[in-house]
């Protein structure tokens, strides 16, 4: 009102009865105790008790713009500070992908966590979770990836001191590490000529990839892990894949977030960006 001059002008402006503007400012000056307006039939000018009063709320009215505008610059463009935690076998897989995503989006800061607990991403303020496996939070929104193949491996020192096995009853023999064995046993993900699920058996266990992976090199048993895990031994012959002609396990992905409601851009932006990277990355040329 103080900037269009009159009641009239400013109840134009807003869209509302001349009437309702005076009595708004006459209920704020009953509320303060003081007449901001000296009022006459042809104009308004402020008192100096108003031009005090309108000065702060100019500057409080500023402030609240400049609020609105800092989030909507966050909700539009990709910046600040993203929280990410991932187990910590998908780590070095996290690191790569963070290199790739911070070249293409260098106003965004990522920081990563990595653990094999469960973190509860409210709680603990995290925007988003690398996880593998079946998903067991469904209040959570999630996006699948692509998470390549998972192999059966052993060492070549293994494989000298045992039968080199060419059958899934021949594997189920041996011994294995097993990554989160239940009880010293797990269930393959292939049935064996009757149509029984394969169970096998293992003295080590361990809730890491890593872990996994590491102790098969040095012969402690046969394993199975996702292929980005043992990708460079087999490379190198540090590791050897078993019965590579049973059909393909996919290795289960996700990406997992909050809400998919007012989703920040970073957030957006980040997803938007892992689902063709792993697609990409883990391929293996098997589109070849």
């Amino acid at each position: 009102m103080v900037a269009h001059g009159s009641f009239s002008a400013a109840a134009t402006r807003l869209g509302v009865a001349k009437s309702s503007i005076s009595r708004r400012v006459a209920s704020l000056e009953q509320r303060l105790g003081a007449r901001l307006l000296q009022r006459s039939t042809r104009r308004l000018a402020l008192t100096e008790v108003g031009e005090r009063y309108h000065q702060q709320v100019a500057l409080a009215l500023e402030g609240l713009r400049a609020a609105e505008d800092a989030v909507r610059e966050v909700q539009d463009e990709p910046r600040g500070e993203l929280r990410v935690t991932a187990p910590v076998d998908l780590g070095s897989l996290l690191g790569t992908l963070v290199a790739e995503f911070r070249a293409a989006f260098p106003k965004v800061v990522v920081n990563a966590t990595l653990t094999q607990r469960r973190v509860d991403l409210v709680r603990e303020g995290f925007d988003i979770a690398l996880r593998a496996g079946e998903l067991q939070d469904s209040s959570l929104m999630a996006r699948k990836l692509d998470g390549g193949e998972s192999v059966v491996i052993a060492s070549p020192d293994f494989l000298e001191r045992h039968k080199h096995p060419t059958t899934l009853a021949e594997v189920a023999e041996l011994p294995w590490v097993l990554f989160r064995g239940n009880h010293g046993q797990m269930t393959l993900w292939w049935n064996d000529a009757a149509g029984d699920p394969v169970v096998v058996r293992g003295e080590v266990t361990g809730d890491e990839f890593g872990f996994v992976r590491a102790a098969v090199v040095q012969g402690a048993g046969i394993g199975a892990v996702p292929r980005f895990v043992a990708e460079e031994d087999l490379k190198s012959g540090r590791l050897v894949r078993l019965l590579p002609e049973l059909p393909k396990l996919r290795t289960s992905l996700a990406l997992v977030f909050p809400s998919r409601e007012y989703m920040p851009a970073k957030v957006r932006a980040f997803t938007d960006f892992a689902v063709p990277w792993f697609r990409r990355t883990l391929s293996y040329g098997e589109s070849e």
